[in-house]
């Protein structure tokens, strides 16, 4: 167990060096998009990204980040159950107004808050469970397949 773990850092930390060569270029394609505002690249964090809002919502960007889709689908689906999604909005409203939801000053990301809600819904039976791979037709093969972002890819 402690080897794969080690393998899938190496691979991580692989990943973030690819990532650092491409949050740049990115940055530039997704202005030259139109729509967004307030770009930040975010080069020496765990994982480069850059930070934008887009027509008034904040949205990080993660290039290479083969899940981000599956896993933004999985959140919609929860969201769209019960008063799921005023429960996650205001557990980040909360944070935010007590500076709580700051990961690079130690706290947990808004992302963490989300999952934090999510998971005290599902341990406490308010939430049915989603089935990932029969909703979202996920596989191994479909992930292995799923294109990444490269500096080629964006120019």
């Amino acid at each position: 167990a402690v080897d794969a773990a080690v393998r899938a850092r190496e691979r991580a930390d692989r990943l973030a060096d690819k990532c650092k060569k491409v949050v740049y270029p990115l940055s530039k394609a997704l202005r030259a998009a139109g729509g967004f505002a307030d770009l930040e690249v975010v080069r020496h964090a765990r994982v480069p990204l850059v930070k934008a809002s887009f027509r008034g919502v904040a949205v990080d960007v993660v290039p290479g980040n083969d899940l981000a889709v599956v896993n933004s689908r999985l959140l919609r689906a929860y969201c769209g159950q019960r008063d799921c999604r005023r429960l996650c909005l205001l557990a980040k409203r909360w944070a935010g107004a007590r500076g709580l939801n700051r990961a690079p000053d130690g706290f947990l990301s808004s992302y963490a808050h989300t999952l934090t809600v999510l998971h005290f819904c599902l341990v406490e039976g308010v939430l049915a469970r989603v089935d990932i791979d029969r909703r979202f037709g996920t596989s191994d093969q479909t992930l292995k397949s799923s294109r990444s972002v490269t500096s080629e890819s964006i120019g």
